[in-house]
């Protein structure tokens, strides 16, 4: 059995990490942490897990006493924090997935412009392995840090590197639009005016045009299918009132005639993942919703000469969470699916 220790248990990430990790056959879940509900149960806070998930919240501070005790840490606690019970476990020769944004840049100067911090350990950010499985699934697998990926990312970059890699010379790189919309669990469990149901509910709202922190993340991955530089990305992310669920629609010029040369690579190139589907008819955010699953359609508009991807996960479970799960899978050399199907 891996000893496991959960930071951040209590936000609806947490949550669902705690659920997974809890029916998991070769985990022990040793603590979890939550700073705004310690010292009660995760039961009491979760009321659907009574008699199965009873253990107590303890604080961060008291949860670091039990570092050594554990094989593998979670970090899923908000961007800018945890960077030094992540430094110390890494110095114990601890494993850690870090759910947050910290370590998902490459570049330490892009920290400041895009999440408002100076990163106090840039020398990490060569180590850790960025965790998206289906691309970097054998660095994963020799990895001790790894960097969970953002949840809109997660959908746009499966969605667009096999393209890119294959018919990087096909594609107008300059034409990359998406056009990305999540439910209101994907702003977190903090209160915000925007996020209430009376502001919420019968609305729409793009947000964060070209400003989006998760922007850089997805022109620094998709930058790596073919080893070229891609700088024209348009991102606009939505908030819209359903609870979890990211759907992008992704439209991007082309000089092929069809597109079932393509799909035929979608397929080839995703044909060992287990969670990413490749299927015939433009996709449903409820299919991915309350699944580790991503679904993938290639469409072409030969109108215009457009090929229009839509992408749809969970954004707790494959957009956080079932992804976090799937990465320690790998770490450890388990099916990359245990517990996620």
């Amino acid at each position: 059995m891996i000893k496991v220790g959960i930071f951040g248990a209590s936000g609806y990430a947490g949550r669902e990490l705690t659920k997974i990790l809890n029916r998991h056959s070769q985990v022990d879940i040793s603590f979890i942490t939550s700073e705004s509900h310690k010292d009660i149960k995760f039961s009491d806070l979760y009321k659907k897990f009574k008699g199965d998930i009873d253990k107590i919240l303890i604080s961060s501070k008291e949860a670091e006493k039990y570092l050594s005790s554990v094989d593998c840490l979670f970090l899923s606690l908000p961007h800018g924090k945890g960077f030094e019970i992540l430094k110390k476990s890494l110095d114990l020769g601890k494993k850690v997935i870090d759910l947050s944004g910290n370590f998902r840049l490459d570049d330490k100067d892009d920290y400041e412009k895009w999440y408002k911090f100076i990163h106090p350990y840039p020398n990490l950010l060569n180590e850790k392995i960025y965790g998206l499985c289906e691309i970097n699934n054998s660095a994963i697998m020799r990895s001790s840090l790894i960097s969970n990926p953002g949840c809109y990312p997660t959908s746009i970059i499966l969605g667009l590197f096999p393209l890119i890699k294959y018919y990087y010379d096909d594609i107008d790189l300059n034409s990359i639009i998406i056009d990305s919309k999540s439910g209101v669990s994907g702003a977190g469990k903090s209160p915000n005016s925007k996020n209430i149901f009376c502001e919420a509910g019968e609305n729409i709202t793009p947000y964060g045009i070209g400003s989006h922190r998760h922007l850089p993340e997805i022109i620094q991955e998709l930058s790596k299918a073919n080893k070229n530089k891609i700088d024209n990305v348009t991102f606009v992310p939505h908030l819209v009132p359903y609870q979890r669920g990211i759907l992008s629609t992704i439209y991007i010029k082309c000089k092929v005639d069809s597109v079932s040369e393509i799909i035929n690579k979608y397929k080839e190139f995703y044909s060992n993942s287990k969670l990413v589907k490749i299927v015939d008819e433009p996709v449903q955010v409820k299919w991915a919703a309350n699944s580790n699953k991503c679904f993938i359609n290639i469409s072409f508009d030969k109108n215009s000469k457009t090929i229009v991807i839509t992408s749809a996960i969970d954004n707790l479970l494959k957009g956080a969470a079932g992804q976090a799960v799937q990465n320690f899978n790998l770490m450890y050399g388990f099916d990359e699916s245990c517990s996620l199907i």
